[in-house]
């Protein structure tokens, strides 16, 4: 399941690796990363994954009702 609101200002950036012949090879990799300026409707929503989320918060604040945590400015979150 995927539900999602990309409330995403402009100055954002959003990079997704391709899929690569020596991934298999690394106990992990990143599909993706990006340094998102997200309005207020901005939430994502999602099961079934077999990956992981990792969130860090530079300024403002973020919250992950899943995980039941909100992030300050300057922490991170791996659940």
């Amino acid at each position: 399941m995927l539900n999602y609101c990309l409330d995403l200002i402009e100055k954002s950036r959003w990079f997704v690796s391709a899929p690569s012949i020596s991934r298999p090879s690394f106990p992990f990799s990143a599909s993706e990363a990006g340094l998102f300026y997200a309005g207020p409707r901005y939430f994502t929503e999602r099961s079934e994954k077999d990956n992981y989320l990792l969130l860090f918060t530079l300024a403002g604040m973020g919250e992950s009702i899943r995980l039941e945590v909100i992030l300050n400015c300057t922490q991170a979150r791996l659940p």
